[in-house]
């Protein structure tokens, strides 16, 4: 379905694009298209490969890992990727001090910005609360609580309602599920 597609923009966008057409961007934008659907290829491959179990408990364990860089920043106060961009001369906006709002250190720990990694986090919210019910130790219910602790340190109120979808969805496809 989705290689159908892809192959139809082809078709339609680049090669019987009408004559006044930027073929060039229009190939461009194609390129995107096809690199999503490669490695949406890929990454489906992976699962396959290794278990949906290991993939889900890998990238929880990612968003624990950001989530703690995330509570060090907010904790000194410092960016971790001034860290390691500082010793060069030029760096991207990510290699910046942090920044403050309303008195509070904004956190972004990965993110070029605090918005961008509070709005990546909650996409995790229902992968992360779902390993975490399902797993067998306690000690992974302490996950979710360090991905809404991340969340809530970067200081920006248009991501909280986007947590809330990810709990109703825990809420309703964790029935029956126990963590010992």
């Amino acid at each position: 379905g989705l290689a159908l597609f892809v192959g139809a923009a082809y078709v339609f966008g680049v090669a019987g694009a009408p004559y006044p057409s930027q073929g060039e961007k229009t190939f461009e934008l194609w390129l995107l298209l096809f690199d999503q659907l490669l490695f949406l290829w890929a990454a489906t491959v992976a699962v396959r490969i290794l278990g949906v179990r290991f993939v889900s408990r890998v990238a929880v364990i990612s968003v624990v890992g950001v989530a703690l860089i995330a509570i060090g920043e907010r904790q000194t106060g410092a960016s971790y990727a001034h860290w390691w961009l500082k010793q060069q001369r030029l760096y991207p906006l990510a290699g910046q001090r942090l920044e403050a709002r309303g008195g509070a250190v904004r956190v972004r720990a990965t993110g070029e910005f605090a918005l961008q990694f509070a709005w990546v986090l909650p996409f995790f919210t229902p992968l992360v609360s779902l390993t975490a019910l399902r797993a067998r130790r306690v000690i992974w219910l302490a996950a979710p609580l360090a991905a809404a602790l991340a969340i809530v340190l970067t200081v920006t109120p248009s991501a909280f309602p986007c947590v809330a979808p990810g709990g109703f969805v825990s809420f309703v496809f964790a029935r029956g599920t126990r963590t010992r």
